[in-house]
């Protein structure tokens, strides 16, 4: 599974749990998951801007295709990374609203209901 779509299913997995009756381990367990996933994605992007500026510094056989490969895939990486970013810091103020005792939404409500689903 690519790092995007990792981040894609978080996305999904956090809006299924906004439907559910939360309580802390729910929460602790995606911001968990939220920061082991940034993280992973991380250190793809850290290993993916090596590898782009060795291929341009340092390896002049390197062929230019490749170089802009690697180049591709590292903006890729940071543009997925700062997604990741973004979903933690929802998941974060998601949580403080729950701490706080915030109103989230309740099961059963018209945003958790499918399309066409009756009352």
């Amino acid at each position: 599974m690519v790092a995007g779509e990792n981040v894609y299913v978080m996305e999904r997995a956090q809006e299924y749990a906004k439907c559910l009756p939360a309580n802390e381990s729910t929460i602790m367990l995606y911001l968990t998951a939220w920061e082991s996933l940034c993280h992973y994605i991380f250190v793809l992007y850290q290993r993916a801007y090596r590898h782009f500026h060795r291929l341009r510094h340092f390896d002049r056989g390197a062929a230019l295709v490749e170089i802009e490969r690697a180049k591709k895939r590292q903006l890729s990486l940071a543009e997925q990374s700062c997604s990741c970013q973004k979903g933690y810091m929802l998941a974060q103020a998601w949580g403080r609203q729950y701490m706080k005792g915030g109103l989230l939404l309740e099961a059963g409500s018209n945003w958790c209901r499918p399309q066409g689903a009756s009352q």
